[in-house]
């Protein structure tokens, strides 16, 4: 193992611990180049640990980016890793961070690329040119500069989830109403929910928040998200101005 690989494993694991979100990225891109070489050793990183008891806080953070690696590298080995840390024994919580990174293999979405982010539609949401045409008008109300460094997004059916971001990744999950039909009454407002869902998940990205848990980023997040909304929909901001 060379020393540069030492490194960035290194690297990766004391960003994970301290939240520095440039340490991680940059280690998880280097250690992404890698390949499938460094796989026996981040699985060894993930199982010499008890997660037993692990709920939320650094040490699901820790795991998170970990297997978020190794689902990059080697979906199936990602699979095998969690399944092994299923048997041993796990909380609830970590069963579930392991199911919702597994869950995700590429082959179930639909790829294209909008303001150099990778978008993933998933294969059950059929109307993918409507999606489409929303995602690109969306995106083109957010400033570029917000958009930094955000590596994939997610569409995936609303059953799975409404909306979510990875900080450690930086990437963005978006529950979306396959139900939706235009000659229900209450589509627009169904659209206006998921399309402001969007704008508050990219908050969360723009400001490099830890946890959706937390009062403060959650309120920044929406007042982030309502400041798009005005400008995809003026009319609100003629509403709010007479309040």
């Amino acid at each position: 193992m060379s020393n540069k690989y030492k490194n960035n494993i290194q690297l990766l694991s004391l960003g994970l611990m301290q939240g520095d979100y440039k340490q991680i990225y940059r280690a998880h891109r280097n250690l992404y180049e890698e390949g499938t070489a460094i796989l026996p050793d981040l699985e060894k990183l993930i199982l010499d640990k008890d997660w037993t008891s692990v709920q939320y806080g650094k040490q699901l953070f820790f795991l998170t980016g970990i297997l978020n690696l190794i689902h990059d590298i080697d979906e199936e080995y990602s699979k095998k890793i969690g399944q092994k840390i299923n048997d041993v024994g796990a909380s609830l919580e970590v069963n579930r961070r392991i199911s919702a990174i597994t869950n995700f293999t590429n082959d179930n979405f639909y790829l294209f690329e909008k303001c150099n982010v990778e978008i993933f539609i998933s294969n059950e949401i059929k109307n993918y040119s409507f999606v489409i045409r929303k995602l690109e008008k969306w995106l083109s109300i957010i400033s570029k500069k917000d958009l930094d460094n955000l590596s994939k997004l997610y569409i995936v059916p609303r059953n799975y989830g409404y909306a979510d971001y990875t900080p450690i990744l930086c990437k963005i999950i978006i529950g979306w109403d396959t139900s939706i039909s235009f000659i229900n009454p209450f589509a627009w407002l169904f659209m206006f929910n998921i399309e402001s869902s969007f704008y508050r998940e990219v908050g969360h990205h723009k400001f490099k928040h830890s946890s959706e848990k937390d009062l403060d980023e959650k309120r920044e997040a929406k007042q982030y998200a309502f400041l798009q909304l005005c400008k995809s929909h003026p009319f609100l901001m003629k509403i709010t101005g007479k309040l």
